[in-house]
């Protein structure tokens, strides 16, 4: 069995989804299986990260579309397409690549009317993240997690981002990626000992953000269902962690179950 680890939004997510799947990936410590959408994610993810490392204007949309011409490799995560499947998703992700740069140039653009900002430079300098894929963890609530985006404005608010490479169908924030961004002003919080002003999603495909006031209400109960979590994954007998909840998650485990009684007769 895996030692038990710190919790992460992902892994409460995961709980939240069905318990039985966090007893198989957490407990058990059977890998997630490969997939081109998390692949895609995770490959957006650092080419963002990459150009926001220059320190003077770049066009996003070129500088992107030459790193994913470079890095695009998903056989090497063991995801396995036909041909047509692989220039569809190349497809997709060059298309969130350039959303993502349009809605960025276009933020420089109105920034530069501001008498305060002398060129571009200065306006690339003011709007890109102060961290990226910044890693935030509190061993006292043993907790961690990885922030996107932490970006100040000219009155010194504090914004903590995530970026969301997946489609959405209304114009709503999922209660998944609410609590994602709830763990995150938590961590902020108890690490810098005052609240982030905001947090927010950043849904890449269609340039929008959506962004939510942090209160000290939100980190009291997020700190609070944190800790009834911890406590129920202190067991590592199975039927602590019941078969219940998101109908995919639920059948996911059905097929890990029958892997692993096949496993047991070899």
């Amino acid at each position: 069995m895996e030692e038990i680890k710190m919790l992460s939004p992902s892994r409460i997510n995961v709980w939240f989804k069905c318990p039985r799947l966090y007893y198989y990936r957490y407990i058990l410590g059977i890998p997630t299986e490969p997939s081109i959408h998390l692949y895609k994610g995770s490959l957006v993810h650092s080419i963002i990260e990459n150009v926001f490392k220059n320190n003077k204007w770049v066009d996003i949309k070129k500088h992107a579309s030459q790193a994913l011409k470079k890095e695009w490799k998903p056989s090497n995560d063991r995801v396995i397409l036909t041909e047509l499947e692989d220039k569809q998703h190349y497809k997709d992700t060059e298309a969130i690549l350039k959303s993502f740069g349009t809605m960025f140039q276009a933020k420089i653009d109105i920034v530069l009317q501001d008498e305060r900002i002398r060129d571009k430079n200065h306006a690339w300098n003011t709007l890109k993240p102060r961290l990226s894929e910044h890693e935030i963890s509190n061993d006292e609530l043993q907790l961690k997690g990885i922030i996107d985006s932490i970006e100040t404005d000219f009155d010194g608010r504090t914004f903590i981002i995530d970026y969301k490479t997946s489609k959405k169908y209304q114009n709503m924030v999922s209660e998944e990626y609410v609590r994602q961004l709830s763990i995150y002003a938590l961590l902020y919080a108890e690490n810098n000992k005052k609240l982030p002003d905001y947090v927010g999603i950043n849904y890449l495909r269609y340039g929008e953000v959506y962004m939510f006031p942090v209160t000290q209400t939100m980190i009291d109960q997020t700190k609070q269902l944190v800790q009834n979590i911890q406590n129920k994954i202190t067991s590592t007998n199975i039927d602590d962690y019941p078969l219940i909840g998101d109908k995919y998650a639920v059948e996911e485990c059905k097929q890990i179950q029958k892997r692993l009684d096949i496993n047991l007769t070899l």
